[in-house]
């Protein structure tokens, strides 16, 4: 009886692992004609078949952004005043002329360079775990320069600390070199790699809170653990936040 209990669970994963291939498959032969980054991008992250992600990365490679005005942002937030999840995907925007002043300490820098080595950065420090790090930024209920800012929330006549944060992902994918630049491979396992660790947070939020997974939560619980732990994530092209070129030298006197 067991055997046949784990031959029939055997069965429902391929069958489910077929039907996501299909999904994938149909979804990528609607978008795969367009010049549209964004969606290429979106499909890259949502998918796990590696001949279409392989498919996608060749589309990602050339209609990736010309210039560094052009920014790739995520978000997912809850909005306090009109009661609404605000959800974007990934799209591009772009931010020529446009002047954001965000503190140093509300962001977390992420670095992928030419040779896809991966660094983390914040408040001048390096780290080797972003996800420990967020975490540990989201868990703190301290206040200091040195923390990242945060507004008081309340559900159920209880206070909560919500934390103001922000990842900037800078890429060095120069646009007239071949062998030496950042690889898509590496920008989709980073992007990826934040968005699981913002719901691995989340869960946590949600189990320390309620005793419970974030998916099992009712609406209005869902919408404080995403109050106090919301995504702002922004993909910067052919720069490096990290890595930032010394100035040139002054001019010599004779």
């Amino acid at each position: 009886m067991r055997k046949l209990t784990y031959i029939l669970i055997a069965v429902q994963i391929v069958l489910m692992s077929c039907n996501q291939v299909d999904n994938d498959l149909t979804e990528w032969n609607k978008i795969k004609n367009e010049k549209d980054f964004s969606a290429f991008f979106n499909f890259a992250i949502a998918t796990e078949d590696s001949l279409l992600i392989s498919e996608c990365i060749d589309s990602l490679e050339k209609y990736k952004p010309k210039n560094g005005c052009l920014v790739l942002k995520y978000y997912d937030y809850y909005n306090e005043t009109e009661d609404t999840i605000l959800n974007s995907g990934f799209n591009l925007y772009d931010k020529c002329g446009l002047h954001e002043n965000i503190k140093s300490r509300n962001i977390i820098f992420v670095n992928i360079d030419e040779n896809n080595v991966v660094e983390i950065e914040y408040s001048d420090s390096s780290f080797l775990n972003y996800h420990n790090l967020l975490h540990t930024l989201f868990d703190t209920i301290g206040e200091s320069y040195s923390l990242p800012e945060f507004f008081i929330t309340t559900f159920e006549d209880r206070e909560y600390i919500a934390r103001k944060l922000i990842t900037f992902i800078s890429l060095e994918i120069s646009p007239d070199t071949i062998n030496k630049k950042s690889s898509w491979e590496t920008v989709i396992k980073a992007n990826k790699l934040v968005l699981e660790s913002y719901d691995k947070v989340r869960d946590s939020k949600a189990q320390e809170i309620f005793s419970s997974e974030f998916m099992n939560l009712e609406s209005s619980e869902k919408k404080l653990i995403i109050n106090l732990v919301p995504v702002y994530l922004e993909n910067n092209f052919y720069f490096s936040f990290i890595n930032i070129p010394p100035p040139p030298p002054p001019p010599c006197e004779y």
